[in-house]
């Protein structure tokens, strides 16, 4: 078994840490528009999950072109993880950096953009002012305002998530690998 070098998964990683710190910073910085819209919110989410996939795949390949189209499950596997370990940690500080030491007073804006909007739908629904009350009673203060608790139960989550994802790459990183060894080795018509 060939041993792991971490030095692409950590470059790839180390990109993505930056690319999910300033996607952070910037729904900080629109997040008036993010949580009026709900659109753009999914837009922004899916962009979130899109880059982290690719930069893991990214990683992936890379990993297994630099070492001649051949790698081991393990190595495919920890070359993808690695950069979504840095992903999740680039969003648990993110959120550490806006919510506490940023803008403390940014979940109370979030908060009443949240209830805005939440008032607004409901009045489009024609929905009764008893049952208003009643969903907007489910819109709590506190889910805008992580604790350290809740980001490091979040981050643990996320790592367990991206876990079971990496090996379902992984999967087919190697097989790719083997592919393309047995596409070069093969013989072509006429050769």
């Amino acid at each position: 078994m060939a041993k792991f070098s971490p030095n692409i998964p950590l470059r790839v990683g180390g990109i993505a840490y930056v690319a999910v710190v300033l996607l952070g910073l910037m729904s900080y910085m629109f997040y008036k528009a993010m949580f009026q819209s709900m659109f753009l919110s999914g837009v922004f989410g899916v962009f979130y999950i899109v880059m982290a996939l690719m930069l893991a795949i990214w990683s992936g390949i890379a990993y297994r072109s630099f070492n001649g189209n051949v790698i081991s499950f393990r190595n495919a596997f920890l070359s993808i993880y690695i950069v979504f370990v840095f992903c999740a940690l680039g969003n648990a500080f993110s959120i550490v950096l806006v919510n506490k030491l940023i803008d403390k007073d940014f979940p109370k804006k979030v908060y009443a953009i949240r209830v805005q909007r939440a008032k607004s739908e409901m009045t489009v629904m024609n929905k009764t002012e008893e049952q208003q009350k009643e969903e907007l009673a489910k819109i709590r203060p506190e889910d805008d305002d992580p604790t350290y608790g809740q980001i490091a139960r979040n981050l643990g989550i996320m790592l367990a998530g991206t876990a079971v994802f990496s090996l379902l790459v992984a999967v087919f990183i190697k097989r790719s690998s083997e592919d393309l060894i047995r596409m070069n080795t093969e013989k072509k018509p006429g050769s």
